[in-house]
């Protein structure tokens, strides 16, 4: 069965007082673009990229289609822009830390439902091998934790139990395959009632756990 279209679910008034004709948002062009990624986020990480249109984007938006394409452009550019937006927030919240672990702790521990949400359009779009349509796309996060975790085992002075690369891959696996199987596997290992603010501290744990045990931490903060 072919998924249900945006606006389809109310019927003929569901896109009411959107798209074709509708006024720009109060805030101009950046209230458009902070709307359209937001509800791209939310389509593309419900549906399978080839299925979403720009058209469902806008209407989801509540812009117009025109907008759409003269503030962010085609679809690949908006799945680029999303992307971008997400790399940059969690970038920019582990500046100034110095070790992998700090790192990957602030990354994990701003707004876990978007971030959640996040990961699982990252999981969705890589198995559709959509990543390829957006070759450009910058995982500045992974690449900042990449060269954290080289400087770290540099100052460590140790040879690391694993290569601290794939180490990151590793992690970065993890976090993002649990975020798309999450349902699945909670309900397998008997704790799908598990109290989700709880759930992702204890996640965060993990994650700094596997940090801890492959990747040296510099002298000078033993």
């Amino acid at each position: 069965m072919a998924r249900e279209k945006v606006g389809e679910k109310n019927g003929a008034d569901a896109g009411a007082g959107v798209g074709r004709g509708r006024a720009t948002p109060k805030g101009g062009r950046d209230a458009v673009v902070a709307r359209v990624l937001d509800a791209a986020e939310e389509l593309f990480s419900a549906h399978p990229y080839a299925d979403v249109s720009v058209r469902e984007i806008a209407d989801a938006a509540g812009v117009s289609h025109a907008l759409v394409h003269r503030y962010v452009g085609a679809k690949a550019d908006i799945l680029r822009a999303v992307l971008a937006r997400h790399e940059g927030r969690f970038t920019k919240a582990a500046a100034g830390a110095t070790t992998v672990r700090e790192a990957a702790a602030r990354m994990l521990g701003g707004d876990t439902d978007r971030a959640q949400r996040y990961f699982r359009l990252v999981a969705r779009v890589s198995l559709d091998s959509v990543l390829r349509e957006v070759a450009d796309v910058d995982f500045a996060a992974t690449r900042l934790l990449a060269g954290l975790a080289a400087a770290q085992v540099a100052a460590s002075g140790e040879e690391p139990p694993v290569d601290p690369r794939l180490a990151i891959a590793a992690v970065v696996s993890l976090v993002v395959g649990f975020a798309a199987l999450k349902d699945v596997l909670l309900t397998e290992v008997s704790i799908a009632d598990i109290d989700p603010q709880r759930l992702d501290k204890q996640m965060v744990r993990i994650v700094d756990a596997a940090l801890a045990a492959t990747i040296p931490e510099p002298r000078a903060v033993r």
